[in-house]
C-alpha cells in the first residue's frame, strides 16, 4: 500500500475509507503533499467537467462539486499552458503534471479543452489507436480479409479503403492528409 500511496490517494474518500481522522489525514498531507483532486477547481472547468463525465458513484460527485472554487491568475493558467507540450513526455503523465503545477486535473483537462490542442507525443498515441481500429475494421469488412497494397483492378488497395474509412467517420480530406504528418 505505501508503495502505490501516490497512485492511490486521488480523492479525499479514501480517508472514509481506511477510517483516517483528520490528524492521521494532516500529518499525510504534511508528508505527501496535498491530494490533486482536493486542489481547488475553475467554477467552469467543474461545470463542463460535470455535464460530459460519467460518474458512477455519488460520492465522487459529491466530493467534485464540493471542491473549493478558485478563480486563476492568467498569467499562471498561461505558464501551465505553455508546459503542456511536456506532458506525456518520458514519465511525465497527468498525474505529474498536476502535482508538479498544484493544479487540480479538471482544470487542465479544462484548459486543454478550450485550447483544442493534444500534446504532440499524446497525439500521435491517439491518432496510432485510431489507425489500428480503422485497418481491424477494414479488415473484418472484406470478404477474404485480404486487401492489397497496390492497386488490382477488382479490388481497391488499402491506403484507398483507409480514406473511404475517415471520410465516414466524419474527417475531411485535409484532416485525413495530416494522418500522414504524424509520426
Amino acid at each position: 500500500m505505501v508503495r502505490h500511496w501516490k497512485r492511490t490517494w486521488k480523492f479525499p474518500l479514501q480517508v472514509d475509507v481506511y477510517s483516517l481522522n483528520e490528524e492521521d489525514r494532516m500529518q499525510i498531507e504534511g508528508q505527501k503533499g496535498k491530494s490533486i483532486g482536493d486542489l481547488p477547481v475553475l467554477e467552469d472547468a467543474r461545470t463542463a467537467f460535470l455535464e460530459i463525465a460519467n460518474i458512477e458513484h455519488e460520492s465522487v460527485r459529491t466530493h467534485i462539486e464540493g471542491l473549493t472554487i478558485e478563480k486563476f491568475e492568467e498569467q499562471r493558467i498561461q505558464h501551465i499552458k505553455l508546459e503542456f507540450s511536456s506532458l506525456y513526455q518520458s514519465n511525465n503523465d497527468l498525474e505529474e503534471f498536476c502535482v508538479r503545477h498544484q493544479v487540480n486535473p479538471i482544470n487542465v483537462w479544462y484548459w486543454f479543452k478550450e485550447s483544442k490542442v493534444l500534446p504532440v507525443n499524446r497525439t500521435a498515441e491517439v491518432a496510432l489507436e485510431f489507425l489500428a481500429i480503422a485497418f481491424r475494421t477494414i479488415l473484418m469488412d472484406d470478404e477474404d480479409g485480404i486487401i492489397p497494397l497496390v492497386g488490382l483492378p477488382a479490388e481497391p488497395r488499402l491506403l484507398d479503403r483507409l480514406e473511404q474509412y475517415c471520410i465516414k467517420q466524419g474527417f475531411t480530406v485535409a484532416q485525413y492528409m495530416q494522418l500522414d504528418g504524424l509520426r
